[in-house]
């Protein structure tokens, strides 16, 4: 008995301690670079996918995942500037990015579609995670409000995302 109470408790100790390490929100910075490197992201896999994809669903989603996300750094550079918030914005993706676009281009035309979805699932899973976070306890009120603005079309996007890998 006692080993299975110590068990249990353990566990939800283990638990805790994870919730606790990963509500902790991203600085200012961090969450800048990490919207920003994923909306680039977003909008490069977009335009291949509107270029390259099979079926009109994944085109149709791709151009607008590319124009939404275009708009949302936008907005993003505008928030900086007008709070003066001093952060830099990446403008060329990372290696994962850059990694990620070349696996799309190079997909064979029957398997393009589906890689294309399940990255998007991925990527805007990461982002209603990020944006959650950081809508939730961010630090810099204008990001925070940003934040919670986007949030409901990440989650739409998202559930977009997951019926074109069906």
């Amino acid at each position: 008995m006692f080993r299975r109470q110590f068990s249990a408790l353990v566990v939800a100790s283990a638990l805790a301690v994870a919730a606790i390490a990963g509500c902790a929100p991203p600085s200012a910075p961090d969450f800048v670079a990490q919207a920003a490197m994923n909306n680039l992201y977003l909008i490069e896999s977009g335009e291949v996918a509107a270029a390259k994809g099979q079926s009109e669903a994944v085109k149709q989603f791709g151009q607008y995942i590319a124009e939404q996300h275009r708009k949302f750094n936008e907005e993003l550079k505008s928030i900086l500037q007008a709070e003066k918030v001093d952060v830099e914005m990446p403008d060329a993706l990372d290696e994962a990015g850059q990694g990620r676009i070349k696996a799309l281009n190079e997909a064979k035309s029957e398997e393009f579609d589906a890689l294309y979805a399940q990255q998007q699932v991925n990527a805007l899973k990461r982002a209603v995670s990020l944006f959650d976070a950081y809508a939730e306890s961010g630090t810099n009120e204008a990001l925070k409000q940003f934040a919670a603005n986007v949030l409901p079309a990440l989650k739409r996007n998202r559930d977009r995302a997951k019926k074109l890998t069906r």
